[in-house]
């Protein structure tokens, strides 16, 4: 890295902690206050009921999706990485999320988790890659102490609360999304079981206008999703 750059992100990280240096004011509908921005405050062990991925290595999501006026099958996989990532001073785990269309890999994602010492999972960023006629057409990222000034609440502490509201990612122009929590007592059966108690939201996307809704079940993380045309369900979990 260049020094310029190396200085640039100086500058930003810093500007990360003094926007963290106190709680907000404006936090949503039945979140808590922001934490400080402290490095000690995370922990790379995602233990969260919700989001069990110190115990999870692998998911697998399969379902249909209306394509061009034809329903085709899709299929996410998501993969826990076997390192811990620095992400502006803070470890944290990283998931591979891979999204097909039938054997076509439409997406590569890495995303960085950290889990907060109020039990609340927190998302630290994201590199994303599109393709096409197996090339890469688009490339995304963002990350706390670049694009972000602090890191985004992703899952909450359970047991959740009917209610709840607060924003995966709010990086204006490059990604936004906004979770509501519609139920925390829900069963969802799916090919590789039936869950019980599960965590609903549903999800708002303002840059391009679309919704979605997301189950989470104890111990087990996202077993279903549903958005316009579509749905998936969880097909295996891979513990380890």
């Amino acid at each position: 890295m260049k020094a310029t750059l190396a200085l640039a992100g100086m500058l930003v990280l810093a500007a990360a902690h003094t926007a963290f240096g106190a709680d907000t004011g404006g936090q949503e509908k039945g979140s808590p206050s922001q934490p400080a921005f402290r490095p000690a405050f995370f922990s790379p062990e995602l233990t969260n009921r919700y989001f069990p991925w110190a115990k999870v290595e692998r998911t697998v999501l399969k379902g249909r999706q209306r394509v061009d006026g034809k329903v085709v099958a899709i299929r996410e996989v998501a993969t826990r990485g076997n390192q811990a990532i620095n992400i502006s001073g803070v470890l944290t785990t990283y998931l591979e999320v891979l999204a097909y269309t039938g054997r076509r890999l439409d997406e590569r994602a890495k995303d960085w988790f950290a889990q907060g010492k109020d039990g609340w999972v927190y998302y630290l960023g994201e590199d994303v890659d599109e393709f096409q006629n197996g090339k890469v057409v688009h490339a995304g990222a963002w990350k706390v102490g670049w694009n972000e000034t602090e890191p985004q609440r992703f899952v909450p502490r359970y047991p959740a609360k009917v209610g709840m509201r607060f924003n995966q990612e709010s990086v204006p122009g490059v990604a936004v999304e906004q979770v509501t929590i519609v139920g925390i007592d829900e069963t969802v059966k799916t090919p590789a079981g039936t869950f019980r108690h599960c965590l609903h939201w549903t999800e708002y996307d303002p840059l391009s206008d679309e919704h979605a809704e997301k189950w989470y079940a104890p111990g087990v993380g996202q077993v279903k999703e549903t958005f316009e045309g579509g749905y998936l369900v969880l097909t295996k979990v891979v513990r380890g």
